[in-house]
């Protein structure tokens, strides 16, 4: 994934709308949440505080060159699309877009200790359930 191109996405589409799934669902707790900001110790797990969003070590981290080049595909096709391999690359793009949104913003509410009720609905991503 960290090395992966928006060819290779678009060639593993499927593998990586199963990811998506993952992570949406992932988010929703605050323990998976803390191993997604990067840490693996108990202790750095319960304070939150310690983590920075999106940082080099930590899977949102990774992701912020994938969320780019999806940025780039989605203002690249920003209309209809006729062709449905292309239509099946600028959905990928669409939802790894809303992925690392939806992760980035549940890590912020995580690192500001709001309420668990605002990391989100795992049903919000239309990608959700695709594969």
């Amino acid at each position: 994934m960290i090395n992966d191109s928006m060819l290779d996405i678009c060639a593993r589409n499927k593998l990586y709308h199963q990811l998506v799934s993952l992570l949406t669902a992932m988010k929703q707790y605050p323990d998976h949440l803390s191993i997604l900001m990067g840490s693996c110790l108990e202790s750095d797990r319960s304070d939150s505080s310690n983590h920075n969003i999106g940082s080099d070590g930590s899977l949102i981290g990774k992701m912020k060159n994938i969320y780019d080049q999806s940025k780039i595909i989605m203002r690249k096709f920003p209309g209809g699309i006729d062709d449905k391999n292309v239509e099946a690359d600028v959905g990928i793009a669409k939802c790894l877009l809303e992925c690392y949104e939806g992760l980035a913003e549940a890590a912020q509410n995580q690192t500001s200790r709001r309420s668990p009720s605002t990391h989100g609905n795992p049903n919000s991503s239309v990608c959700a359930s695709a594969a």
